[in-house]
């Protein structure tokens, strides 16, 4: 998860929670939802920018993701979702028919509104970007011990070795990961 010059390309916690906190500060209740759904899911933003209502299901908390990367296949995921995305999708898409888009800007406008949180939140380098976001998710997961296998499932990876490079981690987030196996070694 590293670029050509070894700098990270993922936020670590502390800059996810940085990012959470300027998406709290944007005016706009559409992009605030925007920037939690990528965050939240993992998803790429033109992915995210394909939602409909139809895709959320607000008792279940979870969305269902069409995976675009994927020239002629047609994936879908589906990922849980914090209830605080849901009530916020609920109450944007409160008035919308199921099939309506439920972010109306363009992709300049979504790509500007994540660098304009990332720059609020002091995050710089290669990892201010939507994809940084999107390894994030997929790495803070990992860190979890969420199976590599369901982490696949919710990036929308065809090949396991796609998935496998989350688990390529630095500092606090590789500690995490070794002090597992030392906590079952002091037992």
């Amino acid at each position: 998860m590293f670029d050509t010059q070894g700098k990270r390309l993922y936020l670590n916690e502390q800059e996810r929670k940085n990012f959470r906190k300027a998406v709290s500060s944007l005016t706009c209740p559409a992009k605030q939802a925007f920037c939690l759904t990528i965050l939240y899911t993992g998803c790429r933003p033109s992915e995210a920018a394909n939602l409909r209502k139809e895709h959320f299901d607000f008792s279940q908390k979870s969305v269902v993701i069409k995976t675009l990367k994927q020239r002629g296949a047609h994936r879908l995921r589906i990922l849980p979702i914090p209830n605080k995305l849901a009530s916020r999708v609920a109450q944007l898409t409160h008035d919308l028919q199921a099939e309506d888009q439920i972010w109306k800007f363009s992709r300049t406008t979504s790509w500007r509104t994540i660098k304009t949180c990332m720059k609020k939140a002091g995050i710089t380098g290669p990892q201010a970007t939507s994809k940084g976001l999107r390894h994030a998710f997929a790495t803070a997961h990992s860190c979890l011990g969420v199976p590599l296998p369901k982490i696949q499932r919710w990036m929308g990876h065809e090949n396991f070795s796609n998935t496998a490079i989350y688990i390529d981690v630095l500092g606090k987030e590789e500690r995490k990961l070794a002090s597992r196996i030392w906590l079952k070694e002091d037992r």
